[in-house]
């Protein structure tokens, strides 16, 4: 099994897991909030960064995009381990006494929300860094820097001597005395990663995206600029706002990815779409071309040398009136023919007949112009249809029944169009020569044979006894 497949269930399994927590967070602050008569704070935008990023990341990362930055995204989950342990311990000191459980909460929520330090910086760097062209120095210094001081405000916050929360009295156990210098230190990084470091990262993105105009660039713009505003205006705002603002600005980063995402999803399917246009247009010319090569060509070449026998002065002193006439009323026959293959062609290049006639009209059409060879068509009732299946069904017929005609020799040709439980069932069959093989033809029967596997369907050349050709496809209605 590929990793990615074992990947994107862990992933998505985290993200899960964080939304559990993030729910288990308010229902336990609900509850600390009803046993005391004082306000309790919520970190809001832990527990809302650890539900939504996680899941974003998870998404992102099946669509097999940006990894790195996906990668962190459910990384955040974290975020929404310290919202549970936030809401324990509050609830836990409740009644005025903190068991052993509310002081490991206690002590984990002390230094588990530093990850929230990399979401204005490493992450929307991460999601643009192959749009970053020559700010790639520039922004692989801010992400060292900001993980630096990110690790160093985990592991400081973890060793702090001293009570290990405001809630809880318990010196944390793991606090180291010689350090408590650095604890000033310390205290001072965050503010250093949200006012010089996360600034800077907006610089950089908006001045690579001024000079790229790359989309990708443009949503971790967007969303860091948002993030960074909202981190640094939230102070202003009374509780419970200032939550509500700063988990609103940290929003905006995983909803910018996803558009993002989505548009250039949409654009990659338009330009899909065009290049198929391309190839089909192609396709149809060397159809055109090869029809025109083998058919009309030659056959417009040998008038003009009858033509040109006849014009010529020995000719006409060498014949009376009546073998000239025999030419030209042989000329005639060649000309008429000649239009009539024109006709078959054009009527080849769109489905016009088909709008006009409906499939069974066009394709007795296409009987009707098959020239001198009898031709009959057997057609059930058919059903509704989706245009492609109806469009690649007569294109089917056209070309079996032109290469019947001018390969084949046949004197006689069935077109059958009926339905079975696999979808509609084309046959031609003639009376020919026999022989063919789809497998070295490319434009006559490779190409129907394409026609009828680009829409899921089958197609299939057989030799009919005692001689002749079957040609058979079986489209599916519903079309992938």
């Amino acid at each position: 099994m590929p990793p990615r497949r074992l990947t994107v269930p862990l992933a998505w399994a985290i993200a899960l897991g964080a939304a559990a927590l993030s729910v288990a967070a308010l229902v336990i602050h609900a509850q600390a909030a009803a046993l005391t008569a004082q306000p309790v704070q919520l970190y809001l935008a832990d527990a809302w960064v650890g539900l939504l990023y996680p899941a974003v990341g998870a998404w992102l990362l099946g669509q097999s995009r940006a990894p790195a930055a996906a990668a962190l995204m459910i990384g955040a989950g974290l975020l929404a381990l310290t919202g549970l342990s936030v809401s324990w311990v509050t609830y836990d000191a409740a009644d005025g006494a903190v068991g052993a459980a509310g002081q490991v909460a206690a002590w984990q929520a002390t230094w588990t929300w530093a990850p929230y330090l990399l979401l204005p910086t490493v992450l929307p760097l991460l999601y643009a860094r192959p749009g970053m062209g020559t700010g790639g120095r520039v922004s692989r210094w801010l992400l060292a820097a900001t993980a630096v001081v990110t690790a160093a405000v985990a592991v400081l916050a973890a060793v702090a001597p001293g009570p290990v929360n405001e809630a809880v009295t318990v010196a944390n156990p793991l606090g180291v005395q010689q350090w408590a210098g650095w604890l000033q230190v310390a205290a001072g990084l965050p503010a250093l990663v949200m006012l010089v470091l996360a600034p800077m990262t907006v610089v950089l993105l908006g001045w690579a995206w001024w000079r790229e105009r790359d989309p990708r660039t443009g949503a971790a713009l967007v969303g860091a600029a948002s993030f960074v505003v909202a981190a640094l205006t939230a102070g202003g705002l009374p509780y419970p706002w200032n939550d509500v603002w700063t988990a609103a600005g940290a929003s905006a980063m995983p909803v910018a990815f996803g558009v993002e995402h989505q548009l250039r999803a949409y654009r990659d399917r338009q330009e899909a779409a065009h290049r198929q246009f391309v190839l089909a247009r192609d396709e149809e010319r060397a159809r055109v071309r090869q029809d025109l090569h083998d058919g009309v060509a030659p056959h417009l070449a040998g008038l003009g040398l009858r033509v040109d026998g006849i014009a010529a002065g020995e000719a006409i002193a060498a014949r009376d009136g009546e073998p000239v006439r025999e030419e030209l009323a042989a000329v005639s026959r060649g000309l008429r023919d000649s239009v009539v293959e024109l006709r078959r062609i054009i009527d080849g290049l769109g489905p016009l007949a088909v709008d006009q006639l409906g499939l069974a009209g066009a394709v007795r059409a296409v009987a009707e112009q098959a020239g001198p060879v009898t031709t009959r068509v057997e057609t059930e009732e058919l059903p509704p249809l989706p245009a492609p299946v109806t469009v690649a069904a007569y294109r089917i017929v056209v070309e079996a029944v032109g290469n019947a005609v001018r390969h084949s020799g046949a004197g006689h040709i069935d077109i059958r169009l009926g339905t079975e439980p696999a979808g509609l069932r084309v046959e031609v069959l003639d009376d020919g020569v026999g022989g063919a093989d789809a497998r070295q033809d490319g434009l006559g029967l490779g190409g129907m044979a394409a026609r009828a596997e680009a829409l899921g369907g089958r197609f299939q050349v057989t030799d009919r006894e005692p001689h002749g050709t079957v040609v058979r496809a079986v489209l599916p209605v519903s079309t992938p």
